[in-house]
């Protein structure tokens, strides 16, 4: 059996799981044995150097390396892929950075391949490796067939995220508190390992879990993808919107990098980007028609371009 080598910062790592992990059960009945190693110390980085020389192809997962290793790992590889979804060459608050940037650069020039989250990251990447595209997160649509009975005197909103996108939950509070005033049946579910009160508006904290992720999705009626916008949010890939898609749910999100790339406006979803604007998706999506029928689009244009069975199929072109 073929064997791939895959890198990255840890296997418990969010982006190694969505990235890389889950397809591994698909490349072992493609016929190709998958092989995981975290990048580390010298000792490490020996240890990918040997296992790079027996592999089909290596991918690495948002990792980039100076230029001896990358010169050293390119020489051992039949085929080098880079493979990122956040704009890894800026600092965290979209700030320009001399040194993540030439790092990224040297390690995008090196490989055969480089495959980036969404658009703007695939332009980013093209500048210095014209053999780039983009190859989306993805969810398996299986997970979100849930048959859950959803509250009916209730309009209940979900957000999926975690410490470091918790600001953009924030940011839109007072927001969602001063409309819950004009939709008192509006409560909103917050799926993630940071906890929020409400005043006006009821707010269900639910602690994010892995396999009780999907069905609390389910249990809600429209998801909500609030983000500013600047350098770093146009490289989101998007994950929450795309498990709200499996879920049949419509989405109410900032017109915003991948976000607005992937929900169409008043087809599987709203954008909303102010307080009236907001104001009409919410009164919009209080037919449940609507929202199942933009639901039902949603989830079928998950299942062509967003499972984890059409983008396996993108990933293993590039690796054969």
């Amino acid at each position: 059996m073929k064997k791939l080598l895959f890198i990255s910062k840890s296997a418990e790592d969010s982006s190694t799981r969505n990235r890389l992990s889950l397809y591994f059960p698909h490349f072992e009945e493609a016929g190709l044995q998958p092989l995981y190693l975290p990048h580390g110390g010298l000792c490490q980085r020996l240890k990918i150097l040997l296992a790079a020389r027996k592999a089909e192809a290596v991918i690495i997962n948002r990792k980039t390396y100076s230029t001896l290793f990358l010169r050293l790992l390119r020489f051992f590889s039949k085929k080098l892929i880079f493979n990122f979804d956040d704009a890894i060459f800026l600092k965290s608050n979209g700030e320009p950075s001399r040194q993540r940037m030439r790092r990224f650069r040297c390690t995008i020039k090196a490989c055969h391949e480089v495959w980036a989250g969404n658009d703007y990251l695939c332009k980013q990447a093209t500048l210095h490796n014209t053999n780039s595209k983009v190859i989306p997160t993805a969810v398996d649509p299986e997970k979100y067939d849930n048959p859950i009975t959803k509250p009916e005197n209730y309009l209940d909103l979900i957000w999926v995220g975690s410490k470091s996108t918790a600001k953009y939950l924030q940011n839109c509070l007072p927001l969602l508190e001063h409309l819950a005033k004009e939709f008192p049946s509006l409560r909103l579910k917050n799926l993630s390992d940071v906890q929020f009160e409400g005043r006006d508006l009821t707010i269900i904290n639910v602690p994010w879990h892995w396999e009780k992720e999907a069905k609390a999705i389910c249990s809600a009626h429209i998801g909500i993808a609030p983000l500013q916008d600047d350098p770093w949010t146009r490289g989101k890939c998007a994950l929450k919107i795309i498990q709200y898609m499996a879920a049949g749910l419509p989405t109410i999100t900032s017109p915003v990098g991948a976000n607005k790339d992937i929900i169409t406006h008043r087809e599987t979803g709203f954008y909303a980007h102010d307080e009236e604007t907001w104001r009409q998706a919410l009164f919009a999506l209080q037919d449940k028609a609507l929202r199942e029928k933009l639901g039902s689009t949603a989830r079928q244009r998950c299942l062509k371009r967003y499972s984890l069975n059409a983008v396996f199929k993108e990933m293993l072109h590039g690796i054969t």
